[in-house]
């Protein structure tokens, strides 16, 4: 009889070993561990630590997600055809001062894909002028008698802000 077509388990010449049970000089070993169990905290900060950031295979994963998703062309298309000098466009090219497209993309599909959920901020008047990435965990979402979203509390430390949903300024 082979193991994987080419290695023997015993040689052919040789009988099998007689089977031989006793206690001839083995003790008992136990193993066991002092104290409790360590659990993670059930909070997004302590969660993206323990499983993404300590975990190289998971934290190329995720990257390498992300940033397929940020290299995927943004175009801005108004029916059929696409405006190539665009407002929109523009913004999405440099959404802040810090950060470019890429950057941006990036940031919003890695929070989405550790936290389930992604949330983007406008700032300006009138037209859009920057967009932030809200981090999903310190953001709420209060909701009107029906359960329709009506605004985003966005919340860090004693700090608090709502930002409205509504068509003209969400």
């Amino acid at each position: 009889m082979k193991q994987f077509g080419f290695w023997p388990l015993r040689r052919p010449d040789r009988a099998p070993a007689p089977e031989h049970k006793g206690g001839d000089g083995y003790g008992f070993v136990q193993l066991e561990s002092q104290g409790a169990a360590r659990w993670t905290r059930r909070d997004m900060t302590a969660q993206v630590r323990e499983s993404y950031m300590k975990n190289p295979v998971a934290y190329r994963a995720v990257r390498l997600v992300a940033e397929s998703v940020a290299d995927v062309p943004w175009l801005v298309f108004d029916g059929a055809e696409e405006v190539r000098d665009a407002a929109l466009g523009r913004l999405i090219a440099k959404p802040n001062a810090r950060q470019d497209r890429r950057a941006f993309v990036t940031a919003l599909a890695t929070s989405l894909l550790l936290s389930g959920n992604a949330y983007i901020e406008r700032t300006g008047e009138g037209n859009l002028t920057e967009l932030h990435l809200l981090r999903a965990d310190k953001v709420s979402i209060e909701t009107d008698a029906s359960g329709w979203p009506v605004a985003l509390i966005w919340m860090n430390g004693a700090a608090r802000r709502t930002i409205n949903l509504d068509s003209d300024d969400g």
